[in-house]
């Protein structure tokens, strides 16, 4: 009889690792919708992983989604199964929340195939194969654990962990120092969050130099244009579960928090200098043909890498008292990249001035260019004596009387918009200091705006 159990008990398990990921789900836990497009998008990446590919997957998606059950209860329970001598971590924003992670995996794991007897523990449990599963909270020690498979999943608590700098850069310096550390060669990392700040640990392995290597899936709860899941503008992520109006009721209840979490475009709650009901976006053919000025206004930085500063060249053209931002270049150039860059901007909008900020990083291009008499470069024009938050407030009330008029669909708008709009908390301000450099320009330097602004 024991034979014959023990028979049944291998075919069972043999069953489970030829299946796949998705029919695996089904069986295993029936009572949860795994048919829907966001969670069936997911899958097409962590069955790639399943399948021997090391990858940097980064799943954004807004709370109660069912990213965390599929994306780290289900799958970390799948892969031993599929693979009982791998080893698996996963992380969370606190130890508990990793623990109810890896408790819910282990019931799983139960259900599928023999576990280590002595080694259960829910903070580390193993295979009979010598894999298995270790639990580990934000700071918490890893013991010299290696993994196959490293799931972080929400390494963010709350609105105070996300606006604290100090556990910003705790959680930080534990991924770069120990967690991603802990890899072995071709293993896959998977972070599953929603994003609460623009500096959190989303943005920063984004803004750094590992960012080539990840693939990133967003999908905002409302879908913007060009909706990776093939969406229409306006539709809900899980119409079943969240309809568009319920999640503006939620939007209603949580103010800015929703873009953040719900959108997935942190911005800052309270006390962003810019808005964004201040720009107005035109169809291009609706600009004018003639202008009254033409001016390109430069923030430079010369030195390329992910963790260098931008160089921005932001133009505008006048009409009277209305201003439209014609361009925005943006990227990370050396110097003689810029300088031919400047070159190639004059050409093509033929401004009748070009500003550069005058301090460390544009006094060489101001130099340089200045001699060029084919470019209207004016050495004494820029100067700054006020700090970056004044100098955007100083340009508010125009913006707010006025509004900005920008052409429709731009490709440069969504990231110009973003650092604008969340400035200061925005980890960039190139664009920002463009944009002061210009409007306080105009109005210092009386080109009808007087009337307008104020002295």
């Amino acid at each position: 009889m024991d034979n014959l159990k023990q028979k049944i008990q291998v075919k069972l398990e043999v069953k489970c690792r030829e299946q796949t990921f998705t029919d695996w789900l089904k069986d295993i836990s029936p009572q949860y919708t795994w048919d829907v497009p966001h969670l069936i998008y997911m899958r097409k990446y962590i069955d790639r992983i399943i399948n021997g590919e090391s990858l940097q997957l980064m799943f954004l998606a807004p709370p109660r989604h069912g990213k965390s059950l599929e994306n780290t209860i289900h799958l970390s329970a799948f892969y031993l199964y599929k693979f009982p001598q791998k080893r698996v971590i996963i992380a969370a924003h606190t130890q508990s929340l990793a623990n109810e992670f890896s408790r819910d995996a282990r019931m799983l794991a139960i259900d599928c195939m023999d576990l280590a007897g002595d080694k259960l523990a829910v903070t580390d449990w193993k295979t009979e194969e010598s894999g298995g599963l270790k639990a580990v909270g934000v700071g918490g020690a890893i013991s010299g654990r290696g993994c196959d498979l490293l799931l972080i999943d929400d390494p963010i608590k709350n609105r105070e962990e996300a606006y604290s700098k100090v556990y910003r850069e705790k959680v930080w310096k534990w991924y770069t120092t120990d967690l991603y550390t802990r890899r072995e060669p071709k293993s896959s990392i998977i972070l599953t969050m929603t994003p609460w700040h623009y500096n959190d640990l989303a943005h920063r392995i984004l803004e750094s130099e590992d960012a080539k290597n990840w693939i990133i899936i967003s999908m905002p709860a409302i879908a913007k244009d060009d909706d990776i899941l093939g969406r229409t503008k306006g539709d809900a992520l899980w119409t079943d579960r969240y309809s568009i109006d319920d999640l503006l009721k939620i939007k209603t209840t949580m103010g800015d928090d929703f873009e953040a979490l719900y959108q997935l475009n942190p911005i800052v709650a309270e006390g962003n200098i810019i808005k964004r009901e201040w720009f107005i976006e035109k169809p291009l053919e609706e600009f004018p043909v003639r202008w009254d000025f033409i001016g390109q206004y430069y923030d430079t930085a010369f030195k390329k890498g992910q963790q260098n500063d931008y160089s921005v060249c932001l133009t505008i053209g006048k009409l009277r008292d209305q201003i439209y931002i014609l361009h925005i270049f943006r990227d990370k150039l050396d110097f003689p990249e810029l300088k031919d860059m400047m070159v190639q901007l004059a050409i093509e909008y033929k401004p009748t001035f070009i500003g550069v900020e005058d301090k460390a990083s544009g006094q060489s291009l101001i130099q340089e260019m200045a001699n060029n008499i084919n470019l209207p470069v004016k050495p004494e024009a820029i100067k700054v004596s006020i700090d970056k938050e004044s100098r955007a407030n100083a340009i508010t009330p125009y913006m707010r009387d006025k509004k900005l008029i920008m052409p429709k669909n731009a490709h440069w708008i969504d990231d110009f918009l973003d650092e604008v709009c969340t400035f200061p908390a925005a980890p960039h301000d190139d664009q920002v200091d463009a944009l002061t450099m210009a409007l306080n320009h105009q109005r210092e330097s009386g080109y009808n705006l007087q009337s307008i602004i104020g002295n």
